[in-house]
């Protein structure tokens, strides 16, 4: 199942349909490409069944098959208990195997969003091996940590924003500085985070131009 999804996303994606979207308002990925759709019913009828999920955790957490640790990792997002996934998959953050991480993260990323939207579902992403992926050389590995820590930060919550400048500030400097903008305005966007500024206050520095942005690095690294 996870082979064929991978092939349909990168067909879809190479020939997008004009209605091509994702729905992750239940705390996992369902895309509108019908084969796509039609396999991520089938992984969620799987993971129904305590067994095939035992199984699947397996696999993830022993088999030399990297290729099966990443099917595994897919499956287990689609799991019916989203704090239990989110155990399973930031656990599977520390997989020598970049896919692995890569499809992990991803899923942590919906999750993190869906937990901030259902508060009571208490989903906990615990943020410091996620925050490490950010002074990774992989590119996979930043980027998803990004969208992680995205929502993980909204709150604004004391402990995982000192955490985040003291192990990741750094990093963040490095990718608010690159060319790519869309990629740096969200590293910039977790930097203003750390230093006390409000979304729109962030978003309006960010439009100054580098002389403000550097004016509110500099404000996140004295930031106690």
């Amino acid at each position: 199942m996870y082979g064929r999804h991978s092939e349909a996303f990168y067909s879809a994606i190479a020939n997008p349909a004009p209605d091509f979207d994702e729905d992750d308002s239940r705390g996992y990925a369902l895309f509108t490409d019908v084969t796509m759709r039609a396999l991520e019913q089938k992984a969620i009828a799987f993971v129904q069944s305590p067994r095939n999920v035992d199984a699947a955790l397996t696999v993830l957490t022993t088999s030399v098959d990297v290729q099966q640790r990443r099917g595994a990792a897919w499956l287990l997002s689609y799991g019916p208990d989203p704090r239990q996934t989110a155990a399973v998959l930031a656990a599977a953050l520390d997989d020598p195997d970049a896919d692995v991480r890569n499809t992990a993260s991803r899923e942590l990323a919906v999750l993190a969003d869906y937990g901030l939207g259902n508060p009571a579902l208490k989903v906990r992403i615990p943020p410091g091996r996620v925050i490490q992926m950010l002074n990774s050389v992989i590119w996979t590995d930043r980027d998803k940590a990004l969208a992680v820590l995205d929502p993980l930060t909204v709150a604004r919550d004391t402990e995982t924003l000192a955490q985040l400048k003291h192990s990741g500030l750094a990093s963040l400097e490095e990718m608010a500085r690159w060319n790519a903008a869309s990629y740096a305005r969200m590293a910039y966007q977790l930097i203003g985070r750390i230093a006390g500024l409000t979304d729109a206050d962030i978003e309006k520095t960010w439009n100054d131009g580098n002389a403000a942005r550097k004016r509110i690095i500099t404000a996140a690294n004295q930031r106690r």
